[in-house]
Formats: C-alpha cells, structure tokens, sequence
C-alpha cells in the first residue's frame, strides 16, 4: 500500500510503501507535550520504506524535545511558514 501526502504549501511531502498490505493501520498517541498539543498520532512499519522530500530547507526548522538527549527519532522537523509541523 502506498501512503502519500504533503503539507499545505506542499514544501514537505512524503511517501510511506507499507510492506505487506495491512487489514487496518495502528496507531499510537505520544503523551508528551508537543504531541498532546498537536493531536498527534503515530505509526511505524519495519518492513515498509519511507521517503521525504523538502524543496526548501530554509524553510524547515528542527525542534528537539526538552534535554535534547533523545536521538534522532524524537527530533522534529517543524516548517517556518504557518505552524505546520
């Protein structure tokens, strides 16, 4: 199955090739602070490739979370323009 999508000014896409086909996709709530904000939910597939593109990287920012000791996968990348993320 591919999943695909963008943010509104369309800077920011991506494309997730979900391997097997899943019957339904999980998804988890992440209880921290800019997650709860934001209404976030998140899914992960091991077997799956994802791909993200950014057109213009001046107009993506990066947010890590409070001791900034978390690594890479908690690191956000949040874009300058209307408060996307």
């Amino acid at each position: 199955m591919l999943i695909s999508g963008r943010c509104h000014c369309g800077n920011i896409s991506f494309a997730l090739d979900w391997r097997p086909e899943p019957s339904e996709i999980p998804a988890r709530a992440c209880t921290c602070s800019f997650c709860a904000k934001h209404g976030s939910v998140w899914t992960s597939c091991p077997t799956g490739s994802l791909t993200v593109s950014v057109k213009d990287r001046v107009r993506v920012s990066k947010y890590a979370f409070g001791t900034k000791t978390a690594g890479v996968s908690r690191v956000h990348r949040l874009w300058r323009g209307a408060g996307g993320h």
